[in-house]
């Protein structure tokens, strides 16, 4: 259990993975989650609410994990972040970044109706159009390095030790597991994690690497990436 000084009531940290990332990596907790408390008590306006900060966690178990996909850090704009990365609620409008990865999928899709192969695009994991909550209840975690943002601030949580500890969560996963498949799109999600990723028991995970899908770099080969048939690929081999 994570204990502060003056705890965050609506905080819940999901059992599994507290045990799943022992001492440790709850110990890494201890940091940013101070800082979060010191954020709201000093009225700054946080993204995502306090109560959804690891719900990509729990909609996840630590043993369904099959696929991890790395964002950099929530959406900065009002009733967007849930805590998924990339996602927002079906009642918002869809930033760019994640019209883009339903571009990806789609342009998946057809790709492999051309080959014969869309049944690739269903099994193990049903990508759909881009339903991101829905890829979680499959075992996809969506995970952002860092998990909070002040509002109208990107990046301003960098600072925070957020990023020590996903570097531990992904470290524990990759250690501990064998036929994950990692999407890192963008610098950031390459530059933290790929060569942490490339050291240990690379042999048995899948590692894809793309631009990221901001209108900014998603020209570059992010929209026709085909993650999602070759993550489904590479995962019916290890059923």
């Amino acid at each position: 259990m994570i204990k502060l000084k003056r705890p965050i009531p609506e905080i819940n940290f999901p059992p599994s993975w507290e045990n799943f990332l022992e001492n440790p990596g709850m110990n890494l907790l201890r940091k940013p989650l101070g800082n979060l408390r010191q954020a709201l008590d000093a009225g700054k306006k946080i993204y995502p609410h306090s109560s959804r900060l690891f719900r990509a966690f729990e909609l996840v178990q630590p043993e369904a994990v099959r696929v991890v996909i790395l964002g950099q850090d929530p959406y900065h704009g009002p009733d967007q972040a849930n805590g998924l990365a990339f996602a927002v609620d079906q009642s918002q409008a869809h930033p760019p970044s994640l019209r883009n990865i339903q571009k990806a999928v789609e342009n998946d899709r057809l790709a492999c109706r051309v080959e014969g192969l869309e049944s690739l695009m269903n099994s193990p994991v049903d990508w759909g159009t881009g339903d991101l909550e829905a890829w979680a209840g499959q075992g996809v975690l969506l995970m952002n390095d860092v998990l909070t943002v002040e509002d109208g601030c990107p990046g301003a949580h960098r600072s925070w030790g957020w990023s020590l500890w996903t570097e531990y969560v992904i470290h524990t996963l990759q250690s501990s597991r064998q036929g994950l498949v990692w999407m890192l799109w963008g610098k950031e999600a390459q530059r933290h994690h790929a060569g942490q990723l490339a050291q240990e028991n690379s042999a048995h995970h899948l590692m894809l690497t793309a631009p990221h899908p901001s209108p900014l770099s998603a020209y570059r080969g992010f929209l026709n990436c085909r993650h999602f048939s070759k993550a489904n690929r590479f995962l019916s081999s290890y059923l």
